[in-house]
């Protein structure tokens, strides 16, 4: 079935690619604003890295054409 979506999120991947690097910011500061005794202390860098690398490849893979930002 079509689906549809009223959400910014489903009209471009350039803001899904805006919100991995704005994780990616937020993984950074994550121990100053959040105590999480659960978390292990490797996983904020790992998900920095992670969601780092993620906007940064798809942010490439749009500019260059290999996959279309929107749903039109």
């Amino acid at each position: 079935g079509v689906q549809t979506c009223a959400l910014p999120i489903c009209t471009s991947l350039w803001v899904v690619a805006a919100a991995l690097a704005a994780h990616g910011v937020f993984d950074f500061f994550h121990g100053d604003l959040i105590v999480n005794p659960g978390m292990p202390v490797w996983w904020p860098p790992f998900c920095l890295a992670y969601d780092v690398t993620a906007a940064v490849y798809l942010a490439w893979l749009l500019k260059r054409g290999r996959v279309r930002a929107g749903n039109t």
